[in-house]
Formats: C-alpha cells, structure tokens, sequence
C-alpha cells in the first residue's frame, strides 16, 4: 500500500532505512536496518530491522575499517529476497526515508535487479532525505570538510551517533530528521508552513535540491532559504 502524502507530516508513519555495505566497484548490500516511527513527533523510533545480509562476500578493507563487519559473519545469514521481505512487511504504508537517500535507493535496486525481483522502489523525490535540510540548515564553513555527514550533523546537535551500523545508523537518522524538521519551523516565518503535509514537505525538499543544482545562493543576510511565495 503507498503512503497517502496528503497526511499532516506530524503523525506520519515514517520508516528509516539505512544500509551498510561491501564496498569496492562491486559493492554489495551486506547489512540493513530500519527504524520505524509509528506516528512522527508522537512517538519514538523503533528498530523493526536489524538484519546482515548473506551469502558471504569478499569486503573491501575501507569498508571494513568503517562498520566493522567481516565476511565470516555473512555465513548463514538470511539472503536478499528474504531479507526484503522482510522489510516490505516492516514498512507497509510507510513515508520512507534515509540519509543520502539517492544511496540508498541505488543500493537497493541493484540488489532486486540481482535477485530478478521486479518490485519497484518508491522514486527518490518521494523519500525524505535530512541530508537535504542539514545542507539547508547547517551551511558549510569555507573549506571545511565532512560538514554535512551524517555523524557531524548528529555530533552538533547531541544525538548519539550508530557508530556506522545500519540500525543504529537508522535510528540516529530517525532522532535527526525529528530535530532537523523542528528547526526548520522555528526558522521559516510562514505560519503554518506549507510543508505540514507530506506532500508539501517532499516538494519543499526538491526545491532545495534545484536551488543547489542551479548554484543558486542565498540572499545577503538571509539565514536560510523560505518557503518560494508564488
């Protein structure tokens, strides 16, 4: 079932999904997580996925070094088709949601490919992406690097970090997506914001994701970028 984007975004049901990987030209999807809010802003986010994803594959040592996972422990582990059952049951009716979505959604699609699963994946303008507000939210100083990763835009705001394993990934995203979405109401001065509804805030999102295709910047003095009026 589709979610109904015309809902108010307060009291949606939100799933975070995030997904550690193999690495290299070839990478797999070796671990996922989701993190499912039942009723954004009304209660907490719940791991409802927590799964590594066999059979074994051979991980690149980069990769390695950030999440820690090793081949062996690929052995036995539930295989993509199942693992995705898994998260299709978990999610139903769901807004889905990831940091760098576009990641994500990639990920996962090659992997149906793989298994000749024919399922589509809601598009990536239909996702909530924090990635996108912490770039409109946090600027980045000049020169500074890893600014908009997902650790640094947690470690500013106190939310402890999932350490680059996919559920805790999922769950900080989760707590930082809340946050984020809370700033943004504080700083915009339209009342109410157009973006309350689901659709209004995934059509905010692509705005954002345009102005920075266009290079666009803000005007001198404006903290942050409004809501287009007409």
């Amino acid at each position: 079932m589709s979610p109904d984007e015309t809902q108010r975004l307060r009291g949606a049901r939100v799933a975070v999904i995030d997904i550690e990987t193999s690495g290299g030209s070839d990478a797999r999807i070796i671990e996922i997580g989701v993190s499912l809010i039942e009723r954004f802003f009304e209660a907490p986010p719940v791991v409802v996925v927590d799964t590594l994803v066999g059979p074994p594959h051979e991980i690149d040592p980069w990769a390695q070094r950030v999440h820690g996972i090793q081949a062996h422990e690929l052995q036995d582990q539930p295989c993509w088709p199942e693992v995705w059952a898994e998260v299709r049951r978990a999610t139903e009716g769901a807004i889905w949601c990831a940091y760098n979505a576009s990641f994500e959604h990639r990920m996962i699609s090659a992997e149906l490919v793989r298994c000749g699963l024919s399922e589509p994946l809601p598009p990536v303008p239909r996702w909530l992406d924090p990635l996108r507000l912490v770039r409109h939210l946090d600027p980045a100083p000049e020169g500074a690097k890893g600014h908009h990763r997902l650790e640094a835009a947690c470690q500013r705001r106190a939310i402890p970090h999932g350490r680059h394993r996919a559920a805790g990934d999922a769950t900080c995203t989760a707590h930082l997506l809340r946050r984020l979405v809370l700033e943004a109401y504080q700083r915009d001065d339209v009342h109410p914001p157009p973006y309350a509804t689901v659709a209004g805030w995934l059509a905010w999102q692509a705005s954002l994701r345009r102005r920075r295709a266009s290079g666009a910047r803000r005007p001198p003095g404006q903290r942050h970028w409004r809501w287009p009026r007409g």
